[in-house]
């Protein structure tokens, strides 16, 4: 689904941010220092920190796609839709639960949102949720065969999905109440009045950073 180079970007644009803050803190704690502390090694310490942030935040400006790109941090349940260093619109969201479900029959799924570097494969209109086996033996429910019309649900995926691979979306709903939760099976639900601009202006291929 990724590829090596799109991982480690994703994975350098994380770790370089997360640098650029902690040199961000350092060059401001070592500038704060008492006067006769400075006088000694404080100011050398402190320029020598700054050039250090200014050489991480040139790496991360470098790496940062020239197209618009979504971010999605599943700690914070937050999702974002970025150009370049600027939040264009950003939202709260749910990410899986990483739960486990076992089967009568041994089956387990595991239901976490996959982290990683991404693609937007498919913008569905009005998506319709296929359930997947899963879903009926959560619900304790005898799971039908084939194409039954239990199967098809119009309503739980909202009004906009934007498929990024293996079974999973970004889409919305029409229940706000657990947003901001780890609640999901491993997709990431939006409101739908928070992703429609995200999805007006997202397109086929449009990177999607999750971590």
């Amino acid at each position: 689904m990724t590829t090596t180079l799109s991982l480690r970007t994703g994975a350098a644009l994380g770790a370089l941010a997360i640098s650029a803050l902690a040199f961000d803190a350092r060059a401001a704690l070592a500038g704060s220092r008492g006067t006769a502390e400075a006088s000694v090694d404080g100011s050398s310490n402190y320029a020598a920190l700054s050039q250090e942030v200014v050489k991480i935040k040139k790496e991360l400006a470098a790496l940062v796609p020239s197209e618009p790109y979504i971010v999605v941090d599943t700690k914070k349940n937050m999702i974002y839709y970025r150009k370049g260093g600027e939040t264009l619109h950003e939202a709260l969201c749910s990410t899986g639960c990483d739960s486990v479900l076992t089967a009568p029959d041994g089956r387990t799924w595991r239901f976490a949102t996959p982290t990683g570097t991404f693609r937007v494969k498919r913008k569905i209109n009005n998506p319709t949720w296929v359930k997947p086996d899963w879903a009926f033996i959560e619900e304790g429910k005898p799971v039908p065969k084939g194409n039954h019309p239990d199967r098809f649900d119009d309503t739980a995926m909202g009004s906009f999905a934007l498929d990024f691979g293996d079974g999973y979306y970004i889409h919305g709903t029409l229940y706000r109440r657990l947003l901001g939760e780890n609640i999901t099976h491993g997709c990431v639900r939006v409101a739908d009045e928070d992703l429609e601009p995200i999805f007006d202006k997202a397109k086929v291929g449009t990177l999607v950073y999750i971590f």
